[in-house]
């Protein structure tokens, strides 16, 4: 019995010792070479076994080589703006692979300065960016939404007032003096250097970013150009929609000033005896009387925080679209709120635009497109330049809760930036009081 056990195990392990040869004997290294439709050969092109690590890359000729493939293995061949290809290995050992462009990506149409054109035929560097990618960011002015997704795009905000406008490049830096903005046409039409119309109401934005953009717009387009597209009415049942958002803003962090407290410990040190290195007494120091006070009181007045607070951002936008065969109609409303960060810095605006199409005869369209923006912006002058340097050791406010015009004692060249909150008579009552 032990004998025919040990025939049967001696059996089983050279059947598995066969099947082992065999598996390994099947796999072998094969070769080839990659080129395009016009037969040169494509570098960098990326060819592996399908469900494997294992893969190559090509050489400076087109060619790789992979060991270790089977004859049921699949070689995926890969590139960008080509077609993925899959490639049986077979009992083939050597592989010539034609990649096939994709123009699926090139059959997009984009509008140029001229009209619209598909990719393909298009020898210029063009950016596209579509209706569904500027309404994904919730901004206020549309032209935000370029930002990373134009390459070369250089986008800043000019300031931290509310409403502030947009600086931005898309040639670099081409004048000393002169501006460096691009031009913006909304159908067709010089909309200047700003953007102020709904997202929403944005078909697609185009930008012209090489020199040939002169040869359609002169010098005017030396700086590239933005071609925005607004969206037109759609012939059957009529769609309504609703874009809004709300955002606040803060302070991330700003460079710290001293306390009333630490000013005075500086002022002591700046009147410290050299021969003796000791302090002096607090009236020698601070000679103006109001000033000793406020030492002694331990008054210490930070202007920023009375001046800045939270800002708030509010954005509303809804428009109707649809028609008939004839009569094609788009509607839209749009209100923009902002506070910034500082008291009286705010930013409204309001928005209308119809737009609308009507086919007259089979030959013959009329149709108008009509916007209207109302703008009502306040800004506050550079707030923060005397609250960076008003001494802390001071009262911005009198015993009557009236603002002080010169609230450091000894130093009438600081005026309280709070001032400019006053409003009317009660201001010229402040102004006017030494």
């Amino acid at each position: 019995m032990n004998q025919k056990v040990c025939i049967q195990r001696m059996f089983m392990s050279l059947i598995f010792s066969v099947m082992y040869l065999l598996s390994f004997a099947q796999t072998r290294q094969i070769s080839g070479m990659v080129k395009d439709m016009s037969g040169e050969p494509v570098i960098g092109v990326n060819v592996s076994v399908k469900g494997t690590g294992n893969g190559s890359i090509t050489d400076l000729d087109g060619k790789f080589t992979i060991p270790n493939v089977k004859e049921k293995d699949v070689l995926v061949v890969s590139y960008i703006g080509y077609l993925t290809q899959s490639v049986s290995v077979g009992k083939q050992t050597s592989f010539i692979i034609t990649l096939k462009e994709d123009t699926q990506a090139l059959d997009e149409v984009v509008v140029v300065g001229y009209g619209v054109q598909k990719k393909r035929d298009l020898s210029g560097a063009v950016s596209s960016v579509k209706s569904r990618d500027i309404t994904a960011i919730p901004t206020t002015n549309a032209l935000e939404a370029l930002q990373g997704k134009v390459a070369g795009l250089d986008l800043t905000a000019s300031s931290g007032k509310a409403g502030a406008d947009l600086s931005f490049t898309i040639r670099g830096e081409r004048s000393l003096k002169a501006s460096n903005a691009p031009l913006i046409l909304v159908d067709g039409i010089d909309y200047g250097t700003t953007l102020d119309i709904n997202p929403s109401d944005i078909e697609s934005i185009e930008v012209l970013k090489d020199a040939s953009s002169t040869a359609i717009y002169g010098t005017r387009g030396a700086n590239g150009i933005i071609i925005v597209t607004t969206k037109k009415g759609k012939a059957g049942k009529s769609k309504v929609s609703l874009n809004a958002f709300a955002s606040i803003n803060m302070i991330s962090s700003y460079p710290s000033i001293m306390n009333g407290a630490e000013y005075a410990q500086l002022k002591r040190e700046a009147y410290r005896d050299q021969t003796t290195n000791e302090y002096l007494p607090d009236e020698q120091v601070f000679t103006v009387a109001q000033e000793l006070e406020y030492v002694r009181e331990g008054v210490s007045t930070d202007y920023r925080d009375l001046m800045m607070s939270n800002g708030f951002n509010q954005n509303y936008e809804l428009s109707i679209t649809g028609g008939t065969e004839k009569t094609q109609h788009s509607i839209s409303l749009g209100y923009r709120g902002e506070n910034g960060l500082f008291k009286n810095d705010n930013y409204k605006r309001l928005n209308a635009r119809v737009a609308l199409d009507h086919k007259l005869l089979e030959n013959l369209k009329i149709g108008t497109n009509i916007t209207y923006t109302y703008k009502d912006q306040n800004t506050r002058r550079d707030p923060l330049n005397m609250c960076n340097k008003i001494v802390p050791l001071s009262k911005p406010y009198d015993e009557n809760g009236e603002v002080v015009r010169f609230p450091a004692p000894g130093y009438n060249s600081q005026t309280n930036p709070l001032v400019d909150d006053v409003d009317g008579a009660v201001k010229d009552k402040v102004l006017r009081n030494k």
